[in-house]
């Protein structure tokens, strides 16, 4: 009996000390270690966690790296229209044309460059330019700067070595027709092994509109790096737009919706596959930011005014939550490997020809939904902000217009 005791009295004050080192670790609060002004506003960010973190800013000179470990120093700059990088940073692209093509010249030559992220030129490469056409899909591997271009209109995917040579060539849909508005949308996983694709086969109208086939058939594809279909699934809805794929590289989100003409109502969701094609996870949520913790544990996804968690492991929501209108919108945002989230709200107007948002609110909420922490930038603004949790939680930094600031946790 005394020794049933003993063990119970261990037993509560080990459950005591448990829940007051959670409760201390959960009250820990973020303190701002630093804040470096820009004259020139900064038109977008990139930001990338690892080893080596990474943060590039744009303004109307360039691309510019900073480096955090050395009080924000600039380390490098370059002028890259279009610049595209890899899923780490550690590789950029950057795609342009000196002339358009006309009518009696119907080819021409996009330039693509590729840098390392001190904007040292590794390699230039020259692609097909056609009239009427954007320019095409790409997306960049981290292994060595290797690219996967995809031409929009043909559905036609090229696998090219970092030097330019093409390793192989694959049509996606041999029973596709040309198509200017077709979707074509390329990632890759941060290992390099898997590419996604999604594309339709062509461009999507109401579902009871007078179009001869107004599905346009969306797909999620899935390759080995070395261009091998290792699956091909027909997703559901009439058109998709959205793809990202996780650090590991087994787990791809799309979106996709169908419009109906005469109700007007629309028919959205969001879709989690594994790498075998399958669906493992589906919401109603039409997503416009999406981020994977870098384990590929969690998800967080949300449209302008809700956004939600998933638990990747048991493809289930943690949690959802919804901001009013009047609040702005939903800009940014980001989670740890724990869970905790960070979200990032505005308002937002039409200026000078630009949408600039105003009055941003940060919120750092928990696995459960709770908010820990709220920070409002009422002096801030941005046009396409910088928003990044680290992996572990502990560092938070944002990019405004005009300033750069990283958060600590408190110890």
């Amino acid at each position: 009996m005394k020794k049933a005791v003993i063990i119970v009295s261990l037993f509560l004050i080990s459950a005591v000390l448990f829940l007051a080192f959670q409760t201390e670790k959960d009250s820990r609060e973020f303190v701002k270690v630093m804040d470096k002004s820009f004259q020139k506003p900064v038109n977008s960010w990139q930001m990338f966690d690892g080893p080596s973190p990474l943060i590039f800013r744009a303004d109307a000179n360039g691309f510019h790296r900073e480096n955090i470990d050395g009080a924000m120093a600039e380390m490098a700059a370059g002028n890259l229209p279009n610049p595209l990088f890899s899923p780490n940073g550690k590789y950029v692209a950057s795609i342009a044309s000196d002339a358009n093509p006309t009518r009696e010249d119907q080819e021409n030559e996009w330039q693509l460059r590729i840098f390392d992220d001190q904007f040292e030129l590794i390699s230039q490469i020259k692609l097909p330019r056609y009239l009427d056409e954007n320019a095409p899909a790409m997306a960049i591997s981290n292994r060595d700067g290797s690219v996967i271009t995809g031409r929009p209109a043909t559905g036609e995917l090229r696998f090219l070595s970092p030097s330019g040579e093409i390793q192989r060539e694959i049509t996606l849909f041999a029973d596709a027709d040309f198509d200017l508005e077709r979707s074509l949308i390329l990632r890759i996983s941060a290992d390099g092994q898997k590419i996604a694709v999604l594309a339709t086969k062509r461009s999507a109208a109401p579902a009871d509109s007078n179009a001869p086939n107004p599905d346009g058939e969306p797909h999620l594809i899935i390759f080995s790096a070395s261009g091998d279909e290792l699956s091909r699934t027909r997703l559901p809805g009439f058109a998709a737009n959205q793809l990202r794929i996780n650090p590991v590289g087994d787990q791809f989100l799309v979106n996709g919706y169908t419009v109906h003409q005469t109700s007007g109502a629309i028919e959205r969701y969001a879709s989690l596959y594994n790498e075998n094609g399958e669906a493992v996870w589906q919401s109603d949520i039409l997503f416009k930011h999406a981020a994977f913790s870098e384990n590929g544990a969690n998800l967080i996804l949300s449209d302008n005014q809700r956004v939600l968690t998933v638990d990747i492991s048991a493809n289930a929501q943690l949690w959802q939550a919804e901001f009013a209108p009047e609040n702005g919108m939903i800009s940014a945002v980001s989670i740890a490997n724990s869970g905790d989230a960070a979200v990032l709200v505005a308002k937002n107007e039409f200026r000078d020809g630009i949408f600039l948002f105003e009055q941003p609110q940060l919120q750092i909420r928990n696995r459960n939904g709770d908010v820990l922490q709220q920070f409002d930038f009422t002096q801030h603004s941005f046009e396409h902000p910088g928003l990044a949790l680290s992996p572990n939680g502990d560092v938070l930094k944002i990019g405004f217009r005009h300033s750069f600031q990283m958060y600590r946790k408190t110890l």
